[in-house]
């Protein structure tokens, strides 16, 4: 079975459980690293409702294990199970990511040019079905989703 498939099948029979839990799977990876297969679910919870916690990501594993077990997703090969937080320097890449993101600054890099620009940097200021707004220091440009190759937050420190 496909990568990509393995992880779509994951999010598919446990999104709705970790909802049930009060959290949001953001995003389902099975990739090849060092130590072999990891499978990670990325959860979120508002900061305003504590953020993610150790706790919080030893819970989901609690209640997704065993569902992995009885599913058996990779067919016997052996993986690192891990949840984590999205993290902060994590992409931008679903509607949601982009809802989360706005009134915050982001690093936009497009497929191709426009105004003779790939990279483009500034708020979030507005988001629609096929665009974002960036509000940045030469003006408003609007961008739609699909010219867009990465789109990072601006972490400062």
């Amino acid at each position: 079975m496909a990568v990509k498939r393995i992880a779509d099948l994951i999010k598919e029979v446990t999104e709705k459980v970790i909802l049930d839990l009060g959290y949001e799977l953001v995003d389902v990876e099975y990739l090849k690293k060092f130590d072999g297969m990891n499978l990670t679910l990325y959860i979120y919870k508002p900061v305003t409702e504590g953020g993610i916690t150790i706790d919080d990501c030893e819970k989901i594993s609690n209640a997704v294990d065993p569902i992995l077990e009885a599913l058996d997703p990779t067919k016997g090969v052996s993986y690192r199970f891990n949840v984590s937080s999205m993290g902060l320097d994590r992409p931008i890449k679903t509607d949601k990511d982009f809802m989360r993101a706005k009134g915050t600054e982001i690093e936009i890099k497009l497929f191709a040019p426009l105004e003779n620009q790939k990279l483009y940097t500034g708020i979030l200021a507005d988001i629609t079905d096929t665009s974002i707004v960036l509000d940045t220091l030469n003006g408003k440009f609007q961008i739609d989703k699909e010219k867009i190759a990465t789109a990072l937050p601006v972490i400062k420190f």
